[in-house]
């Protein structure tokens, strides 16, 4: 997994995201970088096209109660999509802001390396 250097504040590739490239997750910017590979190992176990979702969910559901342990979160809702038991509530919204140029939570854009 690496950054795309070219998805910058300023670059128009951030304000319309190709969410339904599966080689590309576009990370809520509460995410602490350090956090980002062992996120990423967790997602690695859910098919590639459903990633994004689940970075979507906490990221919406971070907008309404703050999410303290991102990598716990993640994992659980790994756990649970894995299980049958995941039924996103909040990515659609997530994603409608990010695809309207919504940038107030913010997102960074990395290219995965496993297509």
């Amino acid at each position: 997994m690496g950054i795309d250097s070219g998805a910058d504040s300023a670059s128009p590739i951030l304000a319309l995201p190709a969410a339904d490239d599966t080689g590309v997750l576009i990370w809520p910017a509460m995410l602490p970088v350090d956090d980002r590979a062992l996120i990423a190992s967790h997602l690695a176990r859910v098919p590639a096209t459903d990633r994004q979702m689940l970075l979507d969910e906490m990221a919406a559901g971070h907008r309404r109660q703050p999410v303290q342990l991102p990598v716990a979160y993640i994992a659980g809702l790994v756990r649970r999509y894995i299980g049958g038991e995941f039924l996103p509530t909040r990515a659609h919204i997530e994603r409608a802001a990010r695809k309207a140029g919504d940038r107030g939570g913010g997102h960074e854009r990395w290219v995965s390396a496993s297509r």
